[in-house]
């Protein structure tokens, strides 16, 4: 049985992922600059493909094998936008999807890219990550809270049934 947190994140996860993998295959897909035609583009849209496909495993490993080999690539913020962005892609069959990695490989990107085209969309998606942690925390205080009231009215029953039962032993004792 799911949480009403977990409801929450889950909710949260395929709207974002929903959201944001329009813009972002979108903006993969144009290119600002010109960028002379490679077989490394070839890869980026492979790269694409697999991941709109759910093809997750496949997909990362082409991208850790085309930043192995084409480091200086004009395609290679590309390809880490694509690897940071494969962390908040929130389905179950994604074995890479992990709120903290994104946090790290966005803010990663934004030091080793700055000028890229992508640093407005991990600029957004620190946001909303940022803003996840924080309903995280407060959904986990909250629950806290929660616990905690439940204990203290499971605490005030007992004594309500102690106090009843003690009335009903005044009772008896008056009546006789």
């Amino acid at each position: 049985m799911w949480s009403i947190s977990g409801k929450i994140k889950l909710l949260f996860g395929i709207t974002l992922f929903w959201l944001f993998s329009q813009c972002a295959f979108q903006q993969g897909l144009e290119s600002t600059k010109e960028k002379k035609a490679l077989p490394e583009k070839q890869v980026v849209l492979t790269i694409d493909s697999l991941l709109r496909a759910g093809d997750f495993v496949r997909a990362e490993k082409y991208a850790r094998l085309f930043e192995k080999r084409y480091p200086l690539s004009p395609y290679a913020d590309d390809i880490a936008f694509r690897l940071a962005y494969l962390h908040v892609i929130a389905l179950k069959n994604n074995p890479f999807y992990d709120y903290e990695e994104a946090r790290k490989a966005f803010e990663k990107f934004l030091i080793k890219y700055p000028e890229s085209r992508y640093a407005l969309a991990c600029n957004n998606w620190l946001k909303v990550l940022y803003l996840s942690f924080r309903l995280e925390k407060r959904i986990n205080e909250l629950e806290k809270e929660n616990r905690r009231l439940r204990k203290q009215i499971e605490e005030k029953a007992e004594k309500i049934i102690q106090l009843q039962n003690t009335l009903q032993d005044i009772e008896k004792v008056i009546k006789r």
